[in-house]
C-alpha cells in the first residue's frame, strides 16, 4: 500500500458490502450503500477534480434517499434468513477480498490508477456481485446493482472526465434506483392481492 490513508476507503467498502449482505434492514443496508459511494468518492477525488467526485457522490446518495423514501415502512422479515447462510456469505466474501487484494496488483497496468483504487474498485464489484447472486429481494438487488455500478465508476472516471458522459452515468444510477422501487412495489402489491 503506498498510502495508509486509502485503507479507510478499503474499510468502508468492505464494512458496506458486510452490510449488504448480512442484514435484512432497509436502514442497514442503505447506510453499506450510503459508505459505499462516500469511499468511492474518496477514491475518485484522486484521480479526478473534486466537483466530478462530488456529482457522483451527490448521485448515489440522492439513489439511496430515493429507495428510502418510497420504501421506509417496509419492516425485514424475521428469520428469513438462517444464521448459517449469513456466515456462509461473509466467509466467501472475505475470501474473495482476499484474493482481490493479492491479485490487484496485477490489474494496474489495464488502467491508469493507483493500487487502493484498484483493489477498491474490485472490492466493490465483487461486493455488489455477491448481493447480486445471493439476493431475491429486489431491493437488495437493485443495491447491489448500485454497488457493482460505483465500483465500476471508480475505474472509468479516471479514463473519462467528460462532464456529458458522467452526466449520463448519473442519470443511469438514478433510473437504476427508479426501476428497482418500481419493481420492489409492484412485486410487493402482487402478493398483497
Amino acid at each position: 500500500m503506498e498510502h495508509l490513508y486509502n485503507l479507510i476507503p478499503l474499510i468502508m467498502l468492505a464494512a458496506g458490502g458486510v452490510a449488504l449482505l448480512a442484514f435484512d434492514e432497509l436502514r442497514i443496508n442503505l447506510a453499506g450503500l450510503a459508505a459505499n459511494y462516500l469511499a468511492a468518492f474518496l477514491l475518485i477525488v484522486q484521480s479526478a477534480t473534486v466537483g466530478l467526485a462530488a456529482a457522483k457522490l451527490i448521485t448515489g446518495l440522492m439513489a439511496a434517499g430515493l429507495i428510502y423514501v418510497s420504501r421506509h415502512d417496509l419492516t425485514p422479515v424475521k428469520g428469513s434468513e438462517v444464521r448459517a447462510s449469513r456466515i456462509f456469505k461473509i466467509t466467501a466474501l472475505v475470501l474473495i477480498w482476499l484474493a482481490i487484494l493479492i491479485i490487484a496488483d496485477n490489474f494496474l497496468n489495464l488502467f491508469p490508477v493507483n493500487y487502493e483504487t484498484m483493489a477498491g474498485a474490485l472490492i466493490a464489484i465483487i461486493s455488489g456481485l455477491m448481493v447480486l447472486g445471493t439476493s431475491r429481494n429486489a431491493l437488495k438487488v437493485t443495491m447491489g446493482i448500485l454497488v457493482l455500478y460505483a465500483g465500476f465508476d471508480i475505474l472509468y472516471t479516471p479514463l473519462e472526465s467528460s462532464i456529458l458522459i458522467n452526466g449520463l452515468l448519473a442519470l443511469i444510477i438514478m433510473l437504476i434506483a427508479l426501476v428497482g422501487v418500481y419493481i420492489s412495489t409492484r412485486h410487493e402489491s402482487e402478493y398483497e392481492e
